[in-house]
């Protein structure tokens, strides 16, 4: 070959070298143009994405919302519609100052919920009650709620059974309006007496107001949440469109943010930037190019078989992948599986795979031991295995078949664990008869069990003791000490029981604050249990510590005994619920046996209970007066007001017969406003500037708005507030003595005389007489009534002293005799009262006195 023809060769060899560097370039130059452009749209699709995640989102968000405040909703009407004083006061009978006067039922739902409407629909379907914005209004639901509510009604008399409260939704002046209604039930109280025909239906109306959804909207991050501005507003997206039975669609609206525009506001710019920073690599890329090839060429096997594997595995969802042989050994697992199952893959290679899993079923484990003779299973095989911490899990297995040219290869698939799911669906069932705090059974579990045992034979004179338990003062140490304080408390008073009993005896937790035993065992007398009871007082009345408070929990105890009190698990309950009713009203750490004679007695406390509340409503109660006469002259100084009932049947009642029924039934507030009311009325036409002095009573003194309501008295009735004093005992300041200082200092700021009554009985007399601002000090009638004796003498004359040294006036209670009245005047007492110087009489009588009653 010649010189020329070599030369020749290497110029059409570099030029096909040239050639196909120069053909690489534009196809890679080609590549990268198309790689930016699919990397662009691939950006702007994901934004679009985000815009979209961040739309289906805030819609997720806006119905979470609504559900949240429907169910708030819900759950209020549902405390208040089955309950059994709801149910006399406003189905019964409406009785306005009952719901709205002492705010049972009133402006505190549109104080502290903000619940705009409240009704109450009688069975005809007339508004019998409506509190609108707080205020009492004489407007129809119908009227203000601007459409229809008879339908909503009937849905909430049908699920009156369940009991279960009705929803809708209405437009009310272009804001929406979440509704609720619940039909009036006895809340299970069996003491509240059913009344025929349907119930009176309560409804609550929740105003979705621009300050509510804006507040809803800034917690559930939803910018601008609204009703629809205008017509075009409301075709616009996103909205939510609320359940609702009304002609006119109920709509919400919102600005959703759109993450996805400050994406490409970002990321657009940098990837220009990384594509002028690409294209000056290309040249790089394409001498890499060939020796890339070749590598690629020898793993293209690899990667084929790959792709193949991983299809398959990418069809069913897992927590770990795994691939074995024809014989089902491994000899494949994911990463995932050690961070699951604890046990590392490597040792688990070349092992049976029947090793690692255990089927639930027979046919699975056919298949685990013979894969090749038994079909492989397409659903997924529930099996077991051992953590590598010892703990047996579940999981569910997936199986695919891998085939080659051959036929059959081996297996692989995923296994998904079920464990933390399957032990969530024992909770549910767990909690279906157990109580979530204490972990004790429920009331469902307890109706159960009371009714198997029952109905099993038992050995003869052996008897079956149902003990309910009440935790006397729970929800004042409950408010004082707050949710997670009370919490605790009642967890405490749980172990206490179960320590205290076997653990054969079953333990329920009843309602909030009653536990009920079952004795189904070794129990033949009453003596026996009499002598449980009285060791079960001593042990739970010890010290308890919580929040770094000493406390002592008192306890009162019902007890029921089948088959002679009853012979059904209702029964039985009930007849122990009408023993520790009777427990109540005697003192802490008693306990009652069930007897007919209760039962009748409870029947007649109820009949009585009942006209105590017509006498207050039908102005049965009548104001006595008792004298109080200045000791230096005897003088009359003022007058004690004493309520009496003047029953149409009983006659003329003292308070001593229905003062605990008023207290008991809670219409001691009811009771103590009439006599405030009247006592500040009457006092005006005593003929005399003589002070009144009104007992009030704990429930009384602990309501909020008492220093407002005694103004308003005052006001009222014209009565200077020098005249008024109110007699306080010091029980009343041991829940809350804070509360109670800023109460008294409140009343004294209006001018009204404070008076401690019975001073002497309590506990800490002297730490309150120093804080609290009382003018006067009353002697109990007990230290007067033994005043002879050489140790009451010197209590009295303590007492005396300790007043006057606080700048008090002292008065003397139950002065009987000449005596006794000579003997407190010897000793400086400022104030006289009892039978020897006056009997309570009316306003009528007054003249016997001296004075003449003005009209």
């Amino acid at each position: 070959m010649t010189s020329s023809n070599v030369e020749r060769q290497s110029r059409i060899r570099t030029g096909s070298s040239i050639w196909f560097t120069r053909k690489t370039l534009v196809r890679m130059a080609s590549l990268l143009v198309l790689a930016f452009v699919l990397m662009a749209t691939f950006l702007i699709r994901i934004s679009f994405s985000q815009n979209e995640q961040a739309l289906a989102q805030s819609r997720f968000f806006a119905e979470k919302a609504v559900k949240a405040r429907q169910e708030n909703l819900l759950r209020s009407i549902g405390d208040y519609a089955f309950w059994g004083d709801a149910y006399q006061n406003l189905h019964a009978r409406v009785d306005i100052g009952w719901a709205y006067t002492r705010r049972n039922l009133g402006p505190s739902l549109f104080e502290d919920f903000g619940y705009e409407g409240v009704f109450v629909i009688a069975p005809d379907n007339r508004t019998v009650y409506a509190v609108i914005d707080g205020q009492l209004e004489s407007t129809s639901a119908r009227s203000w709620l601007q459409g229809d509510v008879s339908a909503l009604v009937e849905r909430a008399r049908l699920l009156a059974v369940e009991p279960s409260p009705a929803m809708d939704t209405f437009q009310v002046s272009g804001q929406p309006v979440l509704v609720v209604a619940a039909a009036f039930t006895q809340g299970g109280d069996p003491t509240v007496p059913a009344v025929p025909g349907p119930p009176s239906v309560l409804l609550f109306a929740d105003r979705l107001t621009p300050e509510k959804l804006d507040a809803l909207g800034k917690d559930y991050a939803l910018p601008q949440l609204r009703s629809p501005r205008d017509a075009q507003d409301a075709e616009e997206q996103p909205r939510l469109m609320l359940t609702s039975r009304q002609e006119t669609p109920v709509l919400l609206r919102w600005t959703p943010l759109r993450p996805g525009d400050a994406l490409l506001m970002v990321l657009l710019p940098l990837l220009g930037v990384a594509g002028l920073i690409v294209t000056g690599l290309g040249w790089l890329v394409t001498r890499q190019g060939l020796t890339s090839a070749r590598r690629l060429d020898e793993s293209y096997s690899r990667l084929q078989a790959s792709e193949a594997r991983f299809q398959d595995i990418a069809e069913a969802t897992s927590d770990w992948l795994w691939e074995t042989d024809i014989e089902l050994r491994l000899t494949f697992l994911s990463s995932r599986f050690e961070a699951v199952t604890g046990h590392n893959p490597d040792t688990w290679i070349g092992r049976p795979l029947s090793r690692l899993l255990q089927a639930d079923t027979e046919l699975h484990a056919d298949w685990f031991a013979r894969p090749t003779e038994v079909s492989t299973p397409n659903a997924p095989l529930q099996c077991r295995y051992l953590s590598a911490k010892g703990k047996y899990c579940l999981c569910n297995v997936m199986v695919r078949v891998i085939t080659g040219p051959s036929g059959t290869t081996g297996y692989r698939g995923t296994a998904c664990d079920t464990t933390a799911l399957t032990e969530s669906q024992l909770r549910v069932q767990h909690l279906q008869h157990f109580d979530e705090l204490t972990s004790l059974p429920n009331r469902s579990h307890l109706f159960e069990v009371l009714e198997q045992r029952l109905g099993s034979p038992r050995p003869e004179r052996e008897l079956l003791v149902l003990i309910t338990i009440n935790l006397a003062r729970f929800k004042q140490l409950n408010d004082h000490l707050g949710r997670t304080g009370g919490d605790q408390i009642l967890v405490q008073f749980a172990q206490r029981l179960e320590e205290f009993f076997s653990a054969e005896v079953q333990i329920f937790r009843y309602t909030s604050d009653e536990f009920v035993v079952l004795l189904d065992t070794g129990y033949s007398s009453r003596a026996q249990v009499n002598e449980l009871c009285k060791q079960l007082v001593r042990y739970v009345e010890r010290p308890l510590l919580i929040a770094n408070e000493e406390f002592r929990l008192g306890i009162q105890i019902g007890i029921a005994v089948a088959p002679e009190d009853a012979v059904t698990a209702r029964e039985l309950l009930r007849c122990s619920e009408i023993a520790l009713h009777q427990a109540r009203n005697l003192e802490l750490g008693n306990w009652c046996f069930f007897s007919r004679e209760l039962e009748l007695r409870m029947v007649s406390e109820r009949q009585m209970e009942l006209e105590l509340r017509h006498a207050i409503a039908n102005d049965e109660l009548r104001l006595y007066f008792q004298p109080r006469h200045r000791a230096r002259d005897l003088e009359l100084g003022g007058m004690e007001a004493l309520v009496r009932w003047q029953h149409p049947r009983l006659g003329l009642i003292g308070p001593g017969d229905f003062i605990q029924l008023a207290e008991r039934s809670g219409q001691i507030v009811a009771l103590g406003t009439w006599v405030l009311e009247e006592a500040c009325s009457q006092a005006r036409h005593f003929g005399a500037p003589l002070f009144v002095s009104v007992n009030l009573s704990a429930e009384q003194f602990r309501r909020p708005g008492l220093v407002a309501q005694v103004r308003s008295v005052l006001e009222e009735a014209g009565l200077p507030a020098g005249r008024l004093e109110l007699e306080i005992t010091e029980s009343m300041m041991l829940d809350d003595a804070q509360g109670a200082l800023e109460t008294l200092k409140g009343l004294s700021e209006l001018g009204v005389r404070l008076s401690m009554d019975d001073f002497g009985t309590g506990y800490s007399s002297l730490s309150y007489l120093g804080r609290y601002p009382f003018n006067t000090l009353k002697i109990d009638r007990s230290f007067v009534a033994q005043l002879k004796e050489g140790s009451n003498l010197a209590v009295v004359r303590a007492i005396i002293q300790l007043g006057h040294a606080l700048s008090m006036t002292v008065t003397a209670e139950g002065v009987e005799t000449a005596e006794q009245l000579e003997l407190l005047r010897s000793l400086g007492c400022d104030e006289l009262q009892g039978f020897y110087l006056g009997h309570p009489r009316p306003i009528e009588n007054l003249h016997e006195l001296g004075l003449r009653a003005s009209k």
